[in-house]
């Protein structure tokens, strides 16, 4: 009977520190449901953010001339945009998506650059693919693609 009892305690016990244990998991999993419902909400803000940015810039023919002067002013090249690709005058080309408003390109890394208009995203296309670096002017957003 004392070996009974004995192994029911050793159970009881194991059973209560179990308890204790899960008490402090759920504990911990609600304080990560704070975080993740804040960090949700900071990227729900960038979004409409970008999306009403999108939704009050316009692009002008005028524009894209400009546009190809100052990628001719800061790299000595022009750039045509036939599509989804850039065709640079020095022979580089590279692959952009175009939105209503803003431009982007996938890096290597498997990165979304999105930028405020095509300047910017041909400018910053022409100085990733000859530099390999990300250029941040004019950049919106940066995800995984």
């Amino acid at each position: 009977m004392d070996e009974f009892v004995s192994v029911t305690l050793f159970i009881a016990a194991i059973f209560g520190i179990l308890q204790i244990v899960l008490f402090f998991k759920i504990w911990g999993m609600t304080n990560d449901t704070k975080r993740m419902s804040n960090d949700i909400s900071i990227i729900a803000n960038n979004l409409v953010n970008t999306m009403h940015y999108m939704n009050n810039n316009q692009t002008s023919p005028k524009l894209v001339k400009k546009e190809i002067d100052a990628c001719k002013e800061k790299y000595g090249v022009t750039y045509t945009i036939d599509g989804g690709y850039v065709c640079f005058s020095d022979g580089i080309f590279g692959e952009i998506k175009q939105y209503e408003k803003q431009c982007s390109f996938v890096t290597k890394d498997n990165y979304e650059l999105l930028y405020l208009n095509s300047e910017c995203a041909c400018l910053a296309l022409y100085e990733y693919l000859t530099t390999n670096k990300e250029s941040l002017d004019g950049l919106v957003l940066k995800d995984k693609a």
